[in-house]
């Protein structure tokens, strides 16, 4: 949990939410979607720069 709640922050000042799913206990699946655009943009990319700039 402390991954998601690190992921939180950034997510709510772009307002932006991925959808988490979290699997046996030890594994995350983050999708990243403009549900408003039906696609992948701008938003996407840089929630996902962000996210792997915590953990990469």
């Amino acid at each position: 949990m402390k991954f998601i709640n690190q992921i939180e922050p950034h997510a709510n000042a772009m307002d932006h939410h991925p959808d988490i799913f979290i699997h046996s206990y030890k594994k995350v699946k983050i999708y990243l979607f403009t549900h408003s655009e039906n696609k992948i943009t701008e938003k996407d990319y840089l929630l996902a720069r962000k996210i792997d700039e915590l953990f990469l």
